[in-house]
Parts: C-alpha cells; structure tokens; sequence
C-alpha cells in the first residue's frame, strides 16, 4: 500500500522497531569477542536489538527468562490452569488501539474467574479465601498477525488459613458446563462495558472493526484493520 500516495506516512516507533531488528545479530553492526584461556579461540557474539515488538530472537531470549523466573520464583507447587480469552475483530481493534480499554476488559476478565473460584470455595464452607493469578497481554496470533488476546494462570483453587491457621490451599476444578457459563457471563460483561463507555453500538457487537475516533495515523489504522482480519493483499 502506497503511504506516500495517500499522504502518510508510519509513525515513528515502527519504524525504528523494523530498523532495529534488521540490525539485530549482524555482526557488521557490532559484536563483543569472547576469549577462552583454555583452547585459545575466539567467539563473535553480535549485538541484539533487543527489542520488544517484531524481533523472535529478543522477544524469544526475554519470553524464556520470565517464564523461568515465574516458575522458579512466583508460582507455587500447586494445580495451575490456563484460562485464555480470545476475541472477535471489533474487540480485538478497540483494545489494540486504547490501553484503557484493555486494562479494564482484563479486568473483567480475571474477575469473574477469581469470582467464580470463591463462591465454590465458599459452598464448601471456606472462609476468606484467596485467589492467585497472573496475566499475559498476547498482541500477535501464530502468522504475525495482530490478535490481541490473553493469558491467564490461575492456581486451580483457593488459598486458606485453616483451623491451625496455616496457609492450605484447595483444588477446585471447574466442570466443562460451569467452563461455558463462566465464557458466557464474561461476553455479556465486556459487550456491556464497550457498549456502556461509547465504543460499540449494540448492531455491530459482532461486525467489523469501528475505525472512526482513534488518535493515531490513519496508515497504522488501516494496517491494523487489515492485520486483524488477516487481509495482506494491499501490502
């Protein structure tokens, strides 16, 4: 698609994320020299862009070392479940363009499933209990397009003092019926909250994307629109 037809152009901090990672690992743009006092030989290590976006290499290294720091140091031995929501393309081009919107729709999101573990916690007489959880905001599906979805570990049951008052903590798994009640409970709350603060009218809840009142270049907007619906044949 030919921006400087159109008169725009992209913005600038795509622009230097693709810069960056053509540099990335090319070792005429930088290296460090290792020597090893053993063998005697040297290793050429390039530099990283270390970038977050577009680059595998450095979002790849970054994902591994948080993985390996949750569950080293964050999540207990305990049951974990993955809870993941997906969404359709209007949600999808909402969230992706206001951050306000994707704070308070995972929000909505993680709240109903702490909310659904403590009511069962409590129908079996528990008292005060806890829920813990973590979230990962995903922006890109498998073919790089943009699909912004999220992650959620949620220990698989409640933490508790007991009658000793010792931390215990309760397995609770949810049956494939309360599963679909849960998914239909967190449609109705999020459709309501877009519909509530202006962004989708209630006709075009499952149409496309709504490309009007978006502070951002007009040619980002249409690369987003296309990405999402997977359309590449304009570029």
């Amino acid at each position: 698609y030919d921006s400087e037809v159109k008169g725009t152009t992209f913005p600038y901090h795509l622009k230097r994320e693709f810069r960056s990672y053509l540099n990335c690992g090319v070792l005429s743009k930088g290296f460090a020299r290792f020597h090893c006092g053993h063998c005697q030989k040297d290793k050429l290590v390039a530099y990283s862009c270390k970038r977050r976006a577009v680059c595998p290499s450095c979002s790849g290294r970054r994902m591994a070392d948080t993985a390996k720091q949750l569950v080293d140091h964050v999540i207990p031995d305990v049951p974990v479940r993955q809870w993941v929501l997906s969404l359709p393309y209007a949600h999808r081009f909402l969230l992706s363009s206001h951050p306000k919107l994707l704070t308070s729709t995972i929000g909505i999101f993680n709240r109903a499933i702490s909310s659904f573990y403590k009511q069962k916690a409590k129908s079996l007489g528990i008292k005060n209990p806890q829920v813990g959880s973590l979230v990962v905001i995903q922006r890109f599906g498998g073919a790089l397009n943009l699909n912004m979805h999220f992650h959620s570990l949620f220990m698989d049951g409640v933490f508790y003092e007991n009658e000793s008052q010792k931390q215990t903590f309760k397995a609770i798994i949810p049956s494939d019926e309360e599963v679909k009640c849960l998914v239909d409970k967190i449609k109705i709350r999020i459709n309501r909250s877009l519909q509530n603060k202006g962004f989708l009218d209630t006709l075009l809840i499952e149409e496309t994307p709504l490309e009007s009142a978006l502070d951002e270049s007009p040619q980002l907007t249409l690369i987003k629109s296309e990405s999402i619906q997977n359309r590449v044949d304009m570029f």
